[in-house]
């Protein structure tokens, strides 16, 4: 090991050293670490005969030295390419996870407040060949010291075993399967992450060389795990590659925005509002937090239904969500059932619809998003989807001749950092001499917010011929919010063209 410390010799790294002695791993043994209890290490691997071996360090114990390594599995207990899987919770407990000769599961623990911190006798949690020869293993803790594990069984599928300390006095219960047979490629790997209160998802690749994913949401369908579906497509995976999965938060760990909710206004006085219901929540897996609506125009084909439909672009978790598509017909728009979702593509490349909106896809691989716009531009026969993002960092945009897509690769409408805009301009600069910053708040940066109003509302063509090409030319495209000095409105204008192509 080797490691560093910002605190210590100005954060350099220190020279590696053994916490462990020659010949204490076999040949292929993987390894394991978690850190717990402010700033103790535990160091996991599999030894020559199949035993489990760890060696821990704790900065309030023994000056903070590594000890002599130990056995926690006796030998025999992991098959030859077994791997290993640790994690840590309830305050400093540690649980250990590998795949025995057998293809069964096995798990060891400790916990310093349990029989004064001492390991247990291993025992399994999944049967003899629950586990392909190949299998990979993931473990995730959750909540209150919930555990759950993950490998790949014989035929394929994906399985999965739970104990949670507050049911059934916290014992693992029978494995069960949440992939079918064939969903996982030979030698797939495989990764698990929780989110959102105890949500959980895992991910594999499958045969064709797609990834594929399911879920579980204790607060949604009473928990139970839904059915897999890809999330990427046939061949995005190499037959040799890893996968990783992570959650993450936005708004600085704040969740800003949980909910969209459809009112009418009383009188049409927009001042007098009635709750009608929730059009989307955050913590039920919503996508349409931030919206983006705009009529269809009158004629447009491949939707669920007819008459007047509201097509909604949407995003969920606020700058850190893909965009997705809804539709609702205007009669029926207090109705809540009678939204239905894009899924993606059929036969024909026509699109899609579900009643079910977590099951809708994103329209294009870009999260990152919070507000965004939408808009139909008749003049050019393109949509124009507008948003925030930080790569490419500004307002971006795409285009596409349908609303569901294939949207083309973004470009930026407007950029802070571009001379003569933005920074320093309307935006401050932080510690700059700008005159921007609102009082007391010289040290904060000043960034784009967001897209106001759908561009179609406001656009006022103007046709010109340059060069045998047609352009618009686009007054008050939309509103460029402007936040941290100072919070206020810019109005700016685009002019967009349309290649002969």
């Amino acid at each position: 090991t080797t490691w560093a410390n910002p605190g210590i010799d100005a954060g350099r790294w220190h020279a590696p050293f053994p916490i462990a002695p020659p010949r204490a791993t076999r040949a292929n043994s993987p390894i394991a670490a978690v850190t717990r209890l402010d700033g103790a290490l535990d160091v996991f691997w599999i030894g020559p005969d199949g035993g489990v071996g760890t060696t821990w360090a704790n900065p309030r114990v023994d000056g903070g030295r590594w000890h002599t390594p130990f056995a926690i599995a006796p030998p025999g207990a992991a098959r030859a390419n077994s791997p290993i899987a640790a994690v840590t919770r309830l305050d400093g407990a540690l649980d250990v996870f590998w795949i025995g000769p057998d293809g069964g599961v096995g798990t060891t623990w400790a916990n310093p407040r349990v029989d004064g911190g001492r390991w247990h006798a291993p025992f399994p949690i999944a049967p003899g060949g629950a586990a392909r020869a190949d299998s990979p293993i993931s473990a995730v803790t959750r909540l209150d010291g919930a555990l759950d594990v993950f490998w790949i069984g014989p035929d394929g599928g994906v399985g999965t075993n739970w104990a949670n300390p507050r049911i059934d006095a916290g014992r693992w219960h029978q494995p069960f399967p949440i992939a079918p047979p064939g969903a996982a490629r030979a030698n797939s790997p495989i990764a698990a992450v929780t989110r959102l209160e105890e949500a959980l998802d895992v991910f594999w690749i499958g045969p064709d060389g797609g990834v594929g994913t399911t879920w579980a949401n204790p607060r949604i369908d009473s928990g139970r795990w839904h059915p897999p579906f890809p999330i990427a497509p046939a061949h995005s995976a190499r037959p040799d590659s890893p996968i990783a999965a992570v959650t993450r938060k936005s708004g600085e760990n704040r969740t800003l925005m949980g909910r969209t909710v459809l009112a009418r206004a009383r009188n049409n006085d927009p001042t007098d509002l009635v709750a009608l219901y929730d059009v989307s929540r955050l913590d039920q897996d919503g996508k349409f937090i931030n919206v983006a609506c705009v009529i269809a125009p009158q004629g447009m084909s491949d939707l669920p239904f007819g008459g007047q439909t509201l097509l909604v672009w949407g995003s969920g978790r606020y700058r850190d969500s893909d965009v997705y598509l809804a539709c609702v017909p205007l009669g029926a728009i207090e109705d809540p059932s009678a939204w239905r979702f894009f899924t993606g593509l059929g036969p024909s490349s026509r699109p899609l619809w579900n009643p079910d909106q977590r099951l809708a896809v994103p329209l294009f691989n870009q999260r990152q998003v919070g507000e965004l716009s939408a808009g139909w531009i008749e003049l050019l026969g393109v949509w124009l989807l507008q948003y925030n993002a930080g790569a490419p960092r500004g307002i971006n945009a795409r285009v596409a001749l349908s609303p569901w897509g294939p949207w083309g690769d973004p470009f930026v409408m407007f950029d802070p950092g571009w001379p003569g805009l933005g920074y320093g301009h309307f935006m401050h600069v932080k510690d700059g001499s700008d005159p921007m910053s609102d009082p007391g708040r010289e040290h904060e940066w000043g960034g784009e917010y967001g897209l106001e109003d759908p561009p179609s509302k406001s656009f006022v063509p103007l046709v010109e011929r340059q060069h045998h090409r047609e352009v618009v030319r686009v007054p008050e495209m939309g509103k460029v919010f402007v936040f941290g000095n100072p919070y206020n409105t810019v109005l700016m204008t685009a002019t967009i063209q349309r290649e002969s192509d």
